[in-house]
């Protein structure tokens, strides 16, 4: 097939991870919604903040394709990406994430403040140089990967009011619990891939799927508690706690049937479920905003 421009870009495109860029501007305005009581927003600040977030997202998952190319070639999932095929060369690839990076930064730095840019840089540097090597050594490297994804809100928080207030640690443990469950179902689903691949992963040794099962149900329990930190800090109402609830609760039903039914229809059920929470989430908040306009 020829490889023309349109391909060129699309590749282009994946090697950015839109899906996962995606979710971190949705926790990252979570972290502006909850402290958008404290003080003004300022809509140019909030697109900068946007913009330099999404650049260098995008350049920390393009550094992840080129630091993972030798082992997304082992892999069935991931040896059509456009490392592994060629399709793309490493050097431009390498080039592509400093370019990103370096806008992303450059723009927080300048529409926002140092703190912000500096917990954007701490993200890609937890992501590219600490969790992507420890995937080689340790199982454990699933619980280290839950805190980049979770540092997000602190950078919306800082934004707007310059430091990280109370309910954005909150946001953060929250993105932390919530991961593991969807981590780990991933983790069973493609077990097989990982262990072709030399990932450590739970799954790699948990025959049966007992401890996979005891970390995924434990830790959807504790979400909903978690969950609700937000509404003891009085920030939240009874409209998000509601919605959380049902969506934590959800999600714990489908990791409650893992203990009987070890499949990957199961595991893909929680995957789901857990990818689901996140808009739920978002969508308590803003409906507890709204709600509050007119009491």
């Amino acid at each position: 097939m020829e490889y023309g421009l349109k391909r060129f870009l699309l590749d282009l495109i994946e090697l950015t991870k839109p899906r996962i860029v995606m979710m971190q501007l949705v926790t990252l305005y979570m972290g502006v919604l909850a402290v958008s009581e404290l003080a003004p927003i300022r809509w140019g600040t909030m697109i900068g903040l946007g913009m330099g977030t999404l650049a260098s997202s995008a350049g920390a998952s393009v550094f992840n394709h080129f630091f993972e190319r030798y082992i997304d070639a082992k892999m069935h999932r991931t040896q059509n990406r456009p490392l592994p095929t060629g399709r793309i060369p490493a050097e431009l690839a390498g080039s592509l994430g400093f370019t990103l990076v370096g806008l992303g930064l450059l723009i927080l730095w300048q529409t926002t403040n140092p703190t912000v840019m500096f917990l954007s840089l701490i993200t890609v540097f937890l992501y590219n140089l600490v969790y992507t090597p420890l995937k080689q050594w340790t199982w454990l490297n699933t619980y280290v990967g839950t805190i980049p994804g979770a540092i997000p809100p602190l950078a919306g928080s800082v934004a707007v009011i310059g430091y990280i207030s109370p309910v954005s640690w909150s946001l953060f443990w929250i993105l932390v619990i919530w991961q593991l469950p969807h981590f780990f179902s991933i983790a069973w689903i493609l077990k097989d891939d990982y262990a072709r691949a030399g990932i450590k992963m739970l799954s790699g040794h948990d025959e049966h799927g007992d401890a996979t099962y005891q970390q995924m149900v434990w830790f959807s329990i504790a979400l909903i508690g978690i969950a609700l930190i937000p509404i003891y800090l009085g920030v939240f109402g009874w409209v998000y706690g509601l919605i959380s609830i049902l969506g934590g609760g959800w999600q714990s039903w489908k990791c409650y049937q893992f203990k009987t039914h070890r499949g990957a229809d199961t595991a893909k059920a929680i995957m789901r479920a857990s990818i689901l929470y996140l808009p739920l989430l978002l969508m308590g908040m803003m409906l507890d905003r709204l709600m509050g306009l007119f009491y």
